[in-house]
Formats: C-alpha cells, structure tokens, sequence
C-alpha cells in the first residue's frame, strides 16, 4: 500500500461483494487501507469475503432493491465505522430472457434491482458523504450499458432487453446524479 494511493480511514460500500467483480473490488479497498463493507443477498457469502479480509471488514445482507434494508445497513455502518466515502454499486441482476416472450414481472425486478437498486445507495449514502467532506460512487456495469447489444430474433442470439435497458439506465441516473 503506498501512501499517495492510501484509504486509511476511508468506509468503501461494496454491493455484490459475495463473489466475482464485488470480492475483488473489496479485496483492492481493503488493500489500500479501507475498511470494507462487503454486502451482498446472499448473507453467507458477504461473511466469507468479510473473513478472508480480516479487521476492517464487516458484513452485510442487502438486497439492493430495497430501500430499507439500505437505509438499515448505512445506519449500522455509520454508527460501527463512521460515514460511507466510496460506493461501489456491483450488484447487478441478469436475465436471459428476450424481449419478446420474456415475463414484464421478471423485467421489473431487473430494473428494481438494477436501477432503482443504484438510487437507492446514492440516497443512502450522499448525506453522510456530503457530512464528510465528499466522497466518491463507482458503477460496475457491463458495456452493453452504454453500446447495447447486438442481437437478433433468430435463435443463436435472442434480445436480452432488460438487463442491457437496466445498465444503461444507471449510466443515465448516475451521470444525472453527479451534478
């Protein structure tokens, strides 16, 4: 860890963190000095990634597309480790279904989750980072979010509109949310 690059002191919120993109994410804050809080839906794995950080770490259930649990986990994180400084919004839902005979219920979840999930850590956070000063909020999505995807009706590649429509409505949100 060097000093220029150094989060000592710094709370990173790390959404998705059970596996993948969210695991590695946390490791690098935790790396730098941050203390890290690895959430995810699935509670067990958060713990996992929470233990293999070791101090600075702490875990927690959250399911994005609710606005309460979010409210829940920032309060506790605030009053255990003081303001959140760094978001990074990975939790992501993906479906495989195409537009064009995919369930509208299926649709909504993915743009709960995805979209609405994303507003959700921004109100919770904002506060408590404008309090401290600033802070940063890092979206972790695909390229289809901001190019699409190519596809066809044909049956090697249906169109796979919810997810791709739900990333590129963060892009959207978060560059609105910025200013």
């Amino acid at each position: 860890m060097s000093a220029v690059n150094s989060l000592s002191g710094w709370v990173v919120l790390v959404t998705g963190a059970g596996n993948g993109i969210g695991r590695a994410e946390a490791h690098a804050f935790h790396a730098e000095g941050a203390t890290v809080v690895v959430t995810d839906i699935d509670r067990q794995a958060a713990e996992v990634v929470a233990r293999e950080l070791g101090d600075r770490a702490m875990a927690a259930r959250l399911d994005v597309a609710d606005g309460d649990q979010w409210a829940q986990v920032v309060s506790e994180t605030n009053e255990s480790h003081g303001p959140v400084r760094v978001l990074v919004n990975n939790a992501a839902i993906f479906t495989p279904e195409p537009n064009v005979d995919g369930d509208v219920d299926a649709w909504r979840r993915v743009l709960e989750g995805n979209v609405v999930g994303t507003l959700h850590g921004i109100r919770a956070v904002v506060p408590g980072m404008r309090d401290a000063g600033g802070g940063s909020i890092v979206d972790t999505i695909s390229t289809a979010g901001t190019k699409g995807i190519s596809a066809t009706t044909g049956c090697h590649r249906p169109i796979r509109g919810a997810s791709t429509t739900s990333r590129g409505g963060v892009v959207v949100h978060t560059g609105r949310s910025s200013r």
